[in-house]
């Protein structure tokens, strides 16, 4: 209950102007529950405005699909920001934690009531959450595990405080950047986009563990040491608890949208390029963090001693190296580069890589951020496709859920500890794999320390990737010049 106290004081506290959870109050003559009517604006390229048939209960709003057997979307309103559009009466936006929803009433009023029921059911929630009335959910043994994960990112270096402005105990989550603020800094990390920062609750949240990587692998200190390692230019002005809401949102702006505050360490874009790809196969989250803080396309082709296919990105790199102590490094790169489909110079995105490697678990990441189950390689290959003719099971069956609409984007990995060494790795001139001697036990509140449990069901020995499909005249062939060092893995 001390954690509850504190974000009704946090609430309770907050300026006028600030990012509230209780928002603005609603007409309570519309009530909390609703069953109707409205116009969705579509994602594609048309933007068109699609009929659904809505339903606003429990601080819940559903959203029937467009495809008949594709289940719903159901937004927690807990942290979701309504707002009615200034521009068209009859319209207003929804903000979730990871895209923002345009709605269209049937006229000026339809639109105000819908808009109070969302408040009203989104408060009620609220209440009901402070009283502990929420169900417990059908799998307490994650719960559990997620509130312990949960425990040890707050006692994280930094953590204590809010990452933008010190207000102390913060219980809002940047899941894409792995970093702890205050309510009233969350509101404009809302306002910046997704494509900068994806804010959830701690404690409102039905959170996986796998939006807990991050978290538990960067932390506020580490990513203020890039993020404001030059705060010495005379017109900024670091906000503190006390501070107004524009004094945070100008440096929470510069910090995040124009990362003003890094100190660039590569003189030019080769040398960017070259410090991401020992990054990635060092595995080093805070050398990421760096180069992502410089502005480098994340996405952009990068040379490699050893590539499995030319034109491979930091992300199909980071596929194949991962073992069970970085796959925050798949999930950095899949959140914050930008395109998760970008294809090698033989067509294979990151799904294909996962697929052949047998990566069901990154395979959970990239499904997560909707990559797509239905491009080609130059073989006339999709994901799927590989997934059969290698009896990748586990692959298959993620795939399966997706394309019917059932994939559970709810994932749930064991964190590690950054200073873990991989267990595994490809010994040069050999076709097995090698595992290094285990290291002690490190206490922790973690169940194990393996990042998923079953990452290290490895294929049968074999080579680090396995053949292509059959391609323009070019059989199937692997790398076995692979060097390998304490680093390295899988390569």
């Amino acid at each position: 209950m001390e954690v509850r106290a504190c974000v009704v004081l946090q609430d309770s506290q907050a300026k006028p102007s600030g990012y509230s959870l209780h928002q603005l109050q609603g007409n309570k003559a519309h009530g909390t529950e609703r069953i109707g009517t409205l116009y969705k604006k579509s994602e594609g390229l048309r933007k068109v405005w699609q009929k659904r048939k809505c339903s606003v209960k429990n601080g819940f709003l559903t959203i029937p699909h467009g495809t008949a057997n594709r289940p719903p979307a159901k937004l927690n309103l807990l942290t979701c920001q309504v707002k009615s559009s200034p521009d068209e009466k009859k319209s207003f936006d929804l903000f979730s934690h990871d895209r923002t929803y345009h709605f269209q009433a049937e006229d000026e009023a339809d639109c105000q009531h819908w808009v109070s029921v969302l408040q009203n059911s989104k408060e009620e929630a609220l209440n009901k959450a402070f009283k502990g009335d929420q169900d417990e959910g059908e799998n307490n043994i994650v719960q559990e595990l997620t509130r312990a994960i949960v425990e040890e990112v707050k006692r994280m270096s930094g953590n204590s405080c809010c990452c933008d402005c010190g207000a102390p105990d913060p219980t809002w989550l940047s899941t894409n950047l792995g970093v702890l603020i205050c309510i009233e800094c969350s509101g404009i990390h809302r306002e910046m986009g997704v494509h900068y920062s994806r804010i959830q609750s701690l404690d409102l949240d039905m959170l996986g563990t796998s939006e807990l990587l991050l978290a538990k692998n960067v932390g506020n200190a580490s990513f203020n040491e890039v993020m404001e390692a030059d705060l010495s230019a005379p017109d900024v002005t670091k906000p503190d608890p006390s501070s107004d809401m524009q004094v945070r949102k100008d440096f929470i702006m510069a910090k995040y949208t124009e990362k003003r505050f890094v100190r660039r360490q590569c003189a030019d874009a080769a040398a960017q390029l070259q410090a991401l790809y020992e990054a990635v196969r060092c595995r080093d989250i805070l050398s990421l963090l760096q180069i992502y803080a410089e502005g480098v396309e994340l996405r952009e082709a990068i040379d490699q001693p050893n590539e499995h296919e030319p034109g491979e990105t930091a992300l199909h790199l980071a596929v194949r190296m991962v073992d069970r102590n970085s796959l925050h490094i798949v999930d950095f790169l899949a959140q914050n580069g930008g395109n998760l489909d970008q294809q090698t110079a033989r067509g294979s995105t990151a799904l294909h890589y996962c697929c052949l490697t047998d990566n069901s678990e990154c395979l959970k990441l990239l499904l997560r951020g909707k990559a797509s189950v239905s491009i080609m390689n130059e073989a006339g290959e999709t994901p799927m496709d590989i997934a059969k003719r290698l009896r990748h099971a586990q692959c298959e069956e993620q795939l399966t859920q997706a394309q019917t609409g059932k994939f559970n984007v709810h994932v749930h990995p064991i964190p590690t500890r950054r200073e873990e060494r991989p267990v595994s790795c490809l010994l040069p001139g050999a076709a097995s794999l090698a595992r290094d001697k285990p290291r002690p036990q490190v206490p922790s509140m973690m169940m194990n320390n393996e990042t998923y449990g079953t990452m290290m069901e490895l294929p049968p020995p074999g080579p680090p990737l396995p053949p292509r499909g059959p391609s323009r005249g070019q059989a199937g062939t692997t790398n076995t010049d692979t060097k390998c060092d304490a680093n390295d893995s899988r390569v």
